[in-house]
């Protein structure tokens, strides 16, 4: 009786350790508010389809710009919100996501007149092909907008941020849109990185 007394012991007290161990070999448990999703794989091409977005390192031509992306912020709350006393923060479970861009006027004419780079509509695509754009996509101020640039000659480049409101749990191969304005080209897709 006392040997399977012992043996019960021993059991509940493994299945407690077991219970209490995260499986992570640091013994962190993940925080609970961790909104991320696993890395999605996703193979790059030209860019024509979001399930074949250019790499995100690539150039993007359309609309009379190459645009390069320098790079990107996935959680930039904070330098959204210190841009402006204006700025709100997104929900818990969105993220700004806040991009350098890079912008050369390839269009030998440049740009219409005060239009500078407000021809190129920039929006977020995730995994499940909802689209991030327009006011309910916005960040809000940005310190560098770079729709502000309106006096663009044909060979100048600009420099600027962009920024889209997207639900973190879809963010992981999600993929930069550019979009002519108004649509007269087929967009083009640029993996996050």
């Amino acid at each position: 009786m006392k040997s399977l007394a012992v043996a019960t012991s021993a059991l509940i007290l493994l299945a407690g350790l077991g219970a209490c161990s995260s499986g992570d070999s640091d013994g962190a448990s993940p925080p609970a508010n961790d909104q991320t999703s696993p890395e999605v794989d996703l193979p790059t091409g030209d860019g024509s389809m979001p399930e074949t977005p250019l790499p995100p390192d690539a150039t993007a031509t359309i609309a009379g710009w190459d645009i390069t992306v320098v790079s990107v912020n996935r959680d930039a709350t904070e330098e959204v919100l210190a841009a402006s006393p204006k700025n709100t923060p997104p929900d818990d479970f969105e993220r700004y996501v806040l991009a350098e861009i890079q912008a050369t006027s390839t269009d030998p004419n440049g740009p219409p007149l005060n239009s500078g780079f407000g021809l190129v509509e920039v929006s977020v695509m995730d995994t499940d092909r909802k689209e991030y754009r327009g006011m309910s996509g916005k960040c809000g101020i940005l310190a560098d907008d770079i729709y502000s640039h309106k006096d663009v000659d044909s060979g100048d480049t600009v420099s600027g941020q962009i920024c889209v409101k997207v639900d973190a749990k879809k963010l992981d191969g999600a993929v930069w849109v550019f979009n002519k304005l108004p649509a007269k080209e087929d967009p083009l897709f640029l993996l996050i990185a």
